[in-house]
């Protein structure tokens, strides 16, 4: 059987207990990145015309603003955005397309991440200690997030090409606009705990202008009402108060 199309979600390790953000460290990815390209030899084998990788914001590694596919130097600092980094290159050597994923949420997304522990903290009634919220972030829902992939699937797009909302945020405002969807706000601990790692870079964002080319009338959730969404989904899953 023969496919003309195929979306390579690449790989996923679920940060689990404790310490987010621990697969970004974690040996297996060298497996995982010789396991897609080992893939991608056997696609092309059977036909496929078009591939998409999925990548990840980590690839770029530490830049002064937004991260834009053709001029920003990739400098990965993590295994997994290096891992991610020699895959993406494979890909590219062989025309296929790779989209670099920011900053995905919504539901099914593992407890430990941001949003998702600070649903459980504030719905449990307990404080949330955090950084200082400075960092910059580019958000972007998992159904806008999935739109994009198959809006890219269907274009010509070759190389390169950011996933992102295109709104950059704070990690403050994101929280505080959570909190507040939770009237919960006074629990949250802004400086409480330092950032470290990727987590302390000042700003992980995107440049979307290539992606727009293919997006145009595309229709998006966007952060707000995504973000209800995915409060709604939640605490139809956790106990809390009231």
């Amino acid at each position: 059987m023969r496919y003309p199309h195929r979306v390579r979600p690449i790989w996923f390790i679920s940060p689990g207990k404790p310490g987010r953000g621990r697969y970004r460290e974690d040996p297996v990815n060298r497996l995982w990145a010789e396991a897609s390209i080992d893939l991608l030899s056997r696609a092309r084998a059977c036909g496929t015309k078009r591939i998409l990788g999925i990548g990840s914001c980590f690839e770029y590694g530490p830049q002064s603003g937004l991260c834009e596919e053709r001029t920003s130097q990739c400098r990965p600092t993590t295994l997994y955005g290096q891992a991610k980094l020699a895959t993406a290159e494979a890909y590219m050597a062989a025309g296929a397309a790779w989209g670099r994923v920011f900053v995905p949420f919504g539901p099914h997304e593992p407890e430990a991440r941001l949003i998702p522990s600070l649903i459980r903290s504030l719905r449990a009634g307990a404080n949330f200690d955090c950084s200082h919220g400075g960092q910059l972030r580019d958000f972007v829902y998992v159904d806008d997030l999935a739109q994009m992939i198959a809006a890219v699937l269907d274009s010509e797009i070759s190389g390169v090409v950011n996933l992102a909302s295109g709104e950059v945020r704070s990690l403050r405002s994101v929280i505080e606009h959570v909190a507040g969807l939770l009237d919960a706000r006074h629990l949250v601990r802004f400086g409480a705990v330092d950032a470290t790692g990727v987590d302390a870079e000042p700003i992980i964002a995107a440049d979307v202008r290539h992606l727009r080319g293919v997006t145009v009338g595309v229709p998006i959730i966007g952060f707000e009402a995504g973000a209800a969404r995915d409060l709604a989904w939640w605490i139809d899953r956790l106990p809390g108060r009231g």
